[in-house]
């Protein structure tokens, strides 16, 4: 998925994400699918030897433009979504430990209905190179998420193994999330998904 992330000051930073879906047994190419913004503000960072803590808020938007192909998940094809959520993170040259946890608002419009959905990832990286000038690195991640539907017995739990390249201001990331645990309605929640993309940092 083609992202851009946008730093205001060195608390404030801006993401733009406009990611292209093709479903799995499907004939039909890549489309666009729906348009992502978010903002994140750093409430905290704490600097230690060889390590750094940072707490962040987060707010996000999603606004469908392609066609529906089915309940996919939240926040997915002809569905709008908002979500607010905080992300704690700690990183250091060996290890970086990510997690993001919040509330999704969405509205499906076919057919119509709104669900609340509690969300929340941790995710582990693994640097592979040493810190060099230029930048360049290779990351090895892994990452879990969970989403609970509020007020349903729906609830799902993935894992996603991943790989990122970062080169200056580019970073290359590819994962494959598999679907672990699943309890109550599937209609949100695919098996499994394919994903990579590119991202810009300015």
């Amino acid at each position: 998925m083609p992202t851009i992330d946008y730093n205001l000051t060195n608390k404030i930073s801006l993401e733009l994400g406009l990611p292209f879906q093709q479903y799995i047994g499907s004939s039909k190419n890549f489309k666009l699918s729906d348009i992502m913004i978010s903002g994140k503000y750093q409430n905290l960072k704490v600097d230690f030897h060889g390590k750094t803590i940072r707490i962040s808020s987060k707010i996000g938007h999603s606004f469908y433009v392609a066609k529906q192909h089915g309940h996919i998940r939240p926040s997915g094809t002809m569905i709008w979504g908002s979500y607010g959520g905080v992300i704690v993170g700690m990183e250091s040259l060996k290890l970086g430990v990510i997690g993001d946890f919040g509330f999704s608002y969405v509205r499906d419009i076919f057919p119509q209905q709104n669900e609340t959905f509690f969300q929340g990832k941790l995710s582990f990286g693994f640097p592979m190179l040493k810190p060099i000038f230029p930048i360049r690195q290779l990351n090895l991640y892994i990452e879990s998420e969970l989403t609970k539907q509020i007020n349903a017995t729906s609830s799902v739990f993935y894992l996603a193994p991943g790989i990122q390249y970062v080169f200056g201001e580019l970073a290359f990331e590819f994962f494959y999330q598999r679907q672990i645990l699943q309890y109550g309605n599937n209609n949100y929640y695919p098996n499994e998904t394919f994903g990579g993309g590119l991202r810009f940092i300015y």
